[in-house]
């Protein structure tokens, strides 16, 4: 078998490169830990429309509409068939949206007028319950 002999010379050299290796990592490793430390939390982004009307007056919530109460009780059921139907498919991201409106368009009426009362009530409740604070 043949060996190689190894002089302290070259293993003092193989330390020596390795310890500046180390140091220059070291060295990044530190640099990296300070920016991330100093890295500002992401905050969400307000939405940009103003929350105060132009005269200063508070602004009021949009009115729930029938369509809305609608949708929010089918959305689950309507989203499942979609996805029944796609099988290993993706979804389109307005198909949900889109089955609802048709789903919404095919109703009678009276099923529309329905959805619209309990949307008046519920804004009906929500405005009288709502406390005004100065």
């Amino acid at each position: 078998m043949a060996t190689k002999a190894i002089t302290n010379k070259q293993l003092e050299a193989r330390i020596d490169e390795l310890e500046t290796k180390l140091s220059e990592m070291t060295e990044k490793l530190t640099i990296v830990e300070r920016a991330s430390v100093t890295k500002t939390p992401v905050v969400k982004k307000e939405k940009d429309a103003p929350k105060v009307n132009k005269d200063g007056t508070p602004r009021k919530k949009r009115a729930t509409c029938g369509y809305m109460i609608f949708s929010n009780e089918k959305r689950a059921e309507t989203r499942a068939a979609l996805l029944e139907e796609a099988g290993e498919d993706k979804l389109a991201p307005g198909a949900v949206v889109k089955e609802l409106g048709r789903l919404w368009k095919e109703l009678e009426e009276s099923e529309r007028e329905d959805y619209n009362r309990q949307a008046k009530d519920k804004d009906s409740s929500a405005s009288s319950s709502d406390v005004e604070v100065n």
